[in-house]
């Protein structure tokens, strides 16, 4: 019976997954004619657009982020420890003239953006494993934050477009 149960869901979600992709191609369409009426360029869209895919385990990953699984102190008790810290002083030493700069321009502290840069990224071993266009189209889609992630996917068309 278990076995059934499982064929049963399997076929189900594949259907489900099948005709969500449909919808996220056609939603698609709808946000390239989006982008080109924003003023992105059609070789910007459709250099972007190319490799778009739907990716569930990003949808997933976002709604179980660990820093929001956990109390605040639980969380950093677990990812900053004396190396973490000793690392970020020395690339914020090293890299200063650029933090001054960016903190002088933007007004965000220097040691807050060393602090992102290490916690999200590790000081830039971690860059992610996902296509970042697809990614982003993904969130954009699933509706949580759609307008938020909608909005990173045109700045980032718009950064291509400027060729940065």
């Amino acid at each position: 019976m278990r076995v059934l149960f499982l064929c049963v869901f399997y076929l189900a979600s594949s259907q489900v997954f099948a005709d969500d992709k449909q919808a996220f191609k056609q939603w698609l369409s709808a946000l390239k004619q989006e982008a080109i009426s924003d003023g992105i360029s059609k070789n910007t869209v459709n250099l972007t657009f190319k490799k778009a895919k739907l990716i569930p385990r990003v949808i997933a990953l976002d709604r179980a982020q660990p820093e929001f699984l956990s109390t605040y102190l639980a969380y950093l008790d677990k990812r900053v420890n004396t190396a973490v810290v000793e690392k970020g002083r020395m690339l914020q030493q090293e890299h200063e003239v650029i933090l001054d700069a960016v903190q002088a321009r933007y007004g965000v502290p220097k040691q807050i953006l060393v602090s992102f840069w290490g916690m999200e990224t590790h000081f830039g071993r971690s860059q992610g494993d996902f296509d970042l266009p697809s990614a982003l189209m993904t969130l954009a889609y699933e509706g949580r934050r759609a307008d938020f992630f909608r909005q990173e996917l045109m700045h980032l068309m718009h950064i291509i477009d400027a060729h940065h």
